[in-house]
């Protein structure tokens, strides 16, 4: 019995050293991370036309082009300061370029585009099919300095301040044709920013041990948030081609312009480590959601002949499950 008690203080104490399951190497060793996140995009304003009940009237169910799930990874790197407290981190996410399609047929020949065409040819506003093509990539690059602001052997919590830069790129293009008229749009968006960044973290190691076949290991809930706000400089273009008969017409506007755009990350995950002589091992499942506001720009017009053209934002956001596995060394 003496010696059961024993073994459990043992592997308790030892378990407190690795209480920073979140990929946290001792003082003055190092961490390596690599994660992989299955993606949902959402973007605003995803509906390209209505299909209308009769030409006369506003009324009908719109169809939209949304993204599905995506894969996506993350490399984390991390050092360890030599006074236990501090560290220094270093991500990489990327979500390799995704698209999806939609189309739509109506033999009536009532689809509307969403977008204004009065202002090509006034009078011409149904058509019989519509499709929208939708491309999407991004990357982001964080590098973070960690400050300890309390730690027992159950709780840690991590501030964590730094800088983030980020590129987000947006492609659609939509078309639409009836028996005697032909309109497609292109719709290009990418920004990138960059800015300083703020996160915490926090973790609860779970009050009870387990013994992997000799080595001590912890369980524990993860949990972080960050926050960035990104001067982020936007080009955007817009592309028409219509043919409504002869001549044939084509419409192209840029615009580049610099604004702030804010970005949040919430995630939270459960994690499983280990510890061995001169390793630790993680392996952690949890959720994730990112968001970027004002992350996509759409040049869009109002009006008839002499349209004004105008910016359209939309937000954008990812979210789904992720799977890492981490060691420190």
């Amino acid at each position: 019995m003496q010696w059961f008690s024993r073994s459990v203080l043992m592997l308790f104490l030892s378990s407190s050293s690795i209480v920073y399951a979140h990929i946290s190497p001792e003082a003055g060793k190092w961490g390596i991370q690599g994660e992989y996140l299955y993606l949902h995009p959402t973007i605003n304003q995803t509906a390209y036309v209505s299909q209308e009940t009769a030409t006369a009237q506003a009324s009908g169910s719109r169809t939209h082009n949304r993204l599905d799930g995506y894969s996506a990874y993350r490399v984390e790197g991390v050092y360890n300061f030599c006074n236990c407290w501090n560290d220094f981190r270093f991500l990489w996410t990327q979500l390799p370029r995704c698209h999806h399609t939609s189309s739509i047929s109506d033999p009536n020949g009532l689809l509307s585009p969403t977008q204004d065409t009065n202002f090509l040819a006034p009078g011409v506003s149904f058509f019989n099919n519509a499709s929208s093509k939708i491309f999407l990539d991004y990357h982001a690059a964080d590098a973070l300095v960690g400050f300890g602001c309390f730690q027992n052997r159950c709780i840690h919590i991590l501030l964590q301040l730094g800088v983030q830069y980020a590129r987000i790129h947006f492609d659609e293009k939509l078309t639409f044709t009836n028996p005697t008229n032909l309109i497609t749009y292109r719709n290009m968006s990418e920004i990138w920013g960059i800015g300083p960044e703020a996160a915490l973290q926090v973790g609860y190691a779970l009050p009870f041990c387990w013994n992997f076949f000799g080595i001590p290991s912890v369980l524990s809930v993860e949990g972080s948030a960050r926050g960035a706000l990104l001067a982020t400089r936007y080009d955007t273009q817009l592309d028409v081609f219509f043919n409504l008969g002869v001549p044939i017409t084509s419409l192209n506007i840029k615009d580049r312009h610099w604004d702030f755009a804010p970005f949040f990350d919430i995630r939270l995950g459960l994690n499983y480590a280990l510890t061995f002589q001169c390793l630790c091992a993680y392996l952690e499942v949890g959720y994730e959601i990112l968001s970027y506001q004002n992350a996509v720009n759409r040049i869009t017009f109002e009006g008839t002949a002499n349209a004004n053209s105008f910016d359209l934002y939309s937000d954008v956001s990812f979210r789904g499950p992720y799977a890492s596995l981490g060691f420190s060394f």
